[in-house]
């Protein structure tokens, strides 16, 4: 090969590695979704929110997948819904995905945690005897030895 017909072929293929490289999926958008907070437990709330990333997109599907939750919203400004983990989630990771006509996010993560432990103090009873007891000790006179 020639000097020109090896700048020419380094060129082609420096051309066909950046084209490569900058293709997307058809339905891939940048942006993403923001889970806050992204770790809570049955019965605590979260908000997912995002911008107006899907410009084609007049209504978007917001997904807590494994938990029965989804709500819509508009998608052409900024937006954000909050939700309620269910009482009898269990802990675990749920994908979060937003969806419209000509976008899809699932960068969206909500970890559940297990609840916290519940504590149950028995109540205490003392009996008078035992208080008389009690009393008698601190009413006692000093003793002194030696």
């Amino acid at each position: 090969m020639n000097f020109w017909t090896r700048r020419i072929a380094v060129v082609a293929a420096v051309v066909a590695l950046g084209s490569l490289i900058s293709m997307a999926p058809a339905n891939a958008a940048s942006g993403g979704i923001d889970v806050n907070p992204a770790s809570v437990a049955p019965g605590e709330t979260f908000t997912v929110s995002g911008g107006p990333d899907c410009i084609k997109s007049s209504e978007l599907g917001i997904t807590v997948e494994g938990l029965g939750l989804s709500e819509s919203v508009s998608g052409d400004a900024a937006w954000e819904v909050t939700f309620t983990v269910p009482a009898n989630a269990v802990a675990d990771t749920y994908p979060v995905t937003v969806s419209g006509e000509e976008c899809t996010f699932t960068d969206g993560v909500l970890t559940v945690t297990a609840p916290a432990p519940t504590t149950t103090v028995a109540p205490t009873t003392t009996t008078t005897a035992a208080l008389a007891a009690k009393a008698a000790v601190v009413n006692a006179a000093p003793a002194f030895t030696g």
